[in-house]
């Protein structure tokens, strides 16, 4: 993906946006040895709006790396592609 790709994305990340929806949230508790202790998987909508505010800014976060250091950009085969096939 390229800088202006990842743009694109993260302006589709919020409540207000209208291609984006979100049902589930999926918490892990990690520890400090990076080992998961705990996993709770809740709805989307019995998330507090607080809680949702700082799940979309974490996700703008995710999506806003250093392009070179964190992403590679990964060229398709356009004979492997073929649109309308399964």
């Amino acid at each position: 993906m390229n800088r202006k790709e990842m743009t694109e994305l993260r302006n589709h990340f919020g409540p207000e946006a209208k291609y984006f929806t979100m049902e589930r949230v999926l918490t892990a508790f990690v520890d400090c040895e990076r080992t998961v202790r705990g996993l709770c998987l809740r709805p989307y909508h019995k998330i507090t709006e607080p809680e949702a505010d700082i799940l979309f800014e974490t996700m703008k976060k995710v999506l806003n790396p250093a392009m070179g250091k964190a992403t590679a950009e990964l060229a398709f085969r356009r004979l492997e592609y073929v649109e309308g096939s399964p």
